[in-house]
């Protein structure tokens, strides 16, 4: 079930990615989320390397999606934000998912929803 699971969360966010690799949807979703935060919270809820975000967050700055900056406050700290270009080009690929394909992700979501949720429950 989990590697179904996986299968499906995978597919869904590669139809969203259009052009962006998997971490790099990963990043913009989280971030569309937020009004800018830390990088190391981001590192947290994604469970992403320090390395690889780091990477990953210099491609999307240098594309103009993200700004980093450095904490007034604590300068060892460093904040990224998504820029209105990050946040038209991930809407623009959300909307590049064909009818049918948006309709079996929510068939799917229903489909597998509905078990979990009554499966917490019982707990």
């Amino acid at each position: 079930m989990i590697q179904a699971l996986d299968r499906f969360h995978a597919y869904v966010m590669t139809g969203m990615a259009g052009s962006f690799s998997l971490a790099e949807t990963r990043v913009l979703l989280d971030l569309a989320t937020q009004d800018g935060c830390e990088v190391r919270s981001v590192r947290r809820r994604l469970r992403l390397d320090p390395g690889h975000l780091s990477r990953v967050l210099a491609r999307l700055d240098a594309a103009g999606l993200v700004t980093r900056q450095r904490s007034a406050d604590d300068q060892r700290c460093l904040l990224v934000r998504l820029t209105h270009r990050g946040r038209a080009a991930l809407g623009d690929n959300a909307r590049a998912l064909s009818d049918d394909d948006r309709a079996r992700i929510i068939a799917a979501v229903r489909a597998v929803g509905a078990p979990a949720v009554e499966g917490g429950r019982r707990g």
